[in-house]
């Protein structure tokens, strides 16, 4: 699996994220498949494209987006839920799409995780 990574630091625009997915999308092969991994916090962004092997996976295109983020442990439930539904009003517009919400704390922090599997075609 190649990888392509990259850190945004400070407050940036989702169209800067946009635009580097975008391009990297245009620099793949368009028989590839892959996944994008976003971690969006306060003070930075982490996306990650991830290629899938096509020897493994020739018979599927999966498109995964996540979102994570950390919390304060003090966060309440609805801080966390005011994320998770900025998210389904701006990124999901199909009200058929196969969406995970995992929500997981340690002493320190709350993590919240959303996938959204975009497409599986067989």
């Amino acid at each position: 699996m190649k990888k392509i990574k990259k850190y945004f630091e400070g407050k940036i625009s989702y169209k800067a994220i946009d635009d580097f997915v975008d391009k990297t999308r245009a620099a793949l092969d368009p028989d590839d498949d892959f996944y994008i991994e976003w971690d969006i916090q306060e003070d930075y962004q982490f996306i990650s494209v991830n290629v899938i092997d096509r020897v493994l996976h020739w018979w599927k295109i999966i498109l995964m987006i996540t979102f994570k983020k950390t919390f304060d442990f003090y966060a309440t439930d609805g801080e966390l839920d005011v994320f998770v539904n900025n998210i389904f009003d701006t990124i999901v517009d199909d009200p058929e799409a196969d969406v995970e919400v995992w929500a997981d704390r340690d002493t320190d922090h709350r993590y919240v995780t959303v996938n959204i599997l975009d497409k599986v075609l067989h």
